[in-house]
C-alpha cells in the first residue's frame, strides 16, 4: 500500500496485523479477460500456482 502520510501507513499496518491475528485475510484477485462476460454455465477457476 502507498500512503502520503506515515501515520496513515502505520495505522493501516496495525489494522492489517490485527485482522491477520484474528484469521481475517485479504486476497488480491487478478482478472483475466475481465471484459468478456462468462457463459451462464461457466464456473470460476482459481489458479493457485500464480499466487
Amino acid at each position: 500500500m502507498r500512503f502520503n502520510n506515515l501515520e496513515k501507513r502505520d495505522q493501516s499496518l496495525e489494522d492489517i496485523q490485527k485482522k491477520e491475528s484474528n484469521n481475517i485475510f485479504h486476497y488480491y484477485l487478478k482478472p483475466i479477460e475481465h471484459s468478456n462476460k462468462p457463459r451462464e454455465e461457466e464456473k470460476l477457476r482459481i489458479d493457485s500456482q500464480n499466487i
